[in-house]
C-alpha cells in the first residue's frame, strides 16, 4: 500500500518492489497492490478489498508514513501483519506498535544538505541522481503478534 506512483520516492519503492518479486519468482499481482491509499478512506477500501480476496494476504507493507497513518483506525478490523517504510512519532506507541524500516533522518538531511552546496559551487557539474542510502528494521509487535517474526532468533 502506498501513496501515489507520481511521487519519486513512492515510485522507486513500487520499482524495488517489483524487481524483488520478479527475481524471488512470486510475480506481481495487481490484486495485492492499493496505490493512492493516503487517507483514512483510502487505506480502509484498500485493507477491506485484501480481505475480500479469494486469498487475503496475512501482511501489507506500507510504502510511507502517510499511508500507514491512515491505516491505524482501521488495523483493528483487519488481522494483518504490517511493516512500514519511514518510522513516525508514535509507532511505537500504538497497538499494536507498528515495525518499521527506519531512514537515518540526519543522514539524509546530511546528504541533501552536500548536493545543495555542492550544485551551488558546480552549477555545470551533473550530480548523481539517485543515492541509496541504508535503512534498519525496527520489528515491532505488528508482525511479531502473528507468530511471523521477521528475523529468526
Amino acid at each position: 500500500m502506498g501513496g501515489k506512483l507520481a511521487l519519486p520516492t513512492i515510485a522507486v519503492r513500487f520499482e524495488g518492489y517489483r524487481s524483488a518479486l520478479d527475481e524471488s519468482a512470486i510475480g506481481y499481482d495487481d490484486e495485492l497492490t492499493a496505490l493512492d491509499a493516503s487517507t483514512r478512506e483510502s487505506a480502509a477500501a484498500a485493507l477491506d478489498r485484501f480481505a475480500g480476496l479469494a486469498l487475503p494476504p496475512t501482511a501489507v507493507f506500507s510504502s510511507n508514513a502517510l499511508s500507514t497513518i491512515a491505516m491505524i483506525p482501521s488495523l483493528g478490523e483487519h488481522p494483518l501483519g504490517l511493516i512500514a517504510f519511514g518510522d513516525f512519532p508514535l509507532a511505537d506507541m500504538v497497538s499494536p506498535s507498528i515495525s518499521v524500516i527506519e531512514q537515518d533522518p540526519i543522514e539524509l538531511g546530511r546528504l541533501a544538505a552536500t548536493r545543495i552546496l555542492d550544485g551551488i559551487e558546480s552549477p555545470g557539474y551533473a550530480f548523481y541522481p539517485r543515492t541509496i542510502l541504508n535503512v534498519r528494521l525496527i520489528e515491532r509487535m505488528s508482525c511479531q503478534q502473528f507468530g511471523t517474526a521477521l528475523i529468526p532468533g
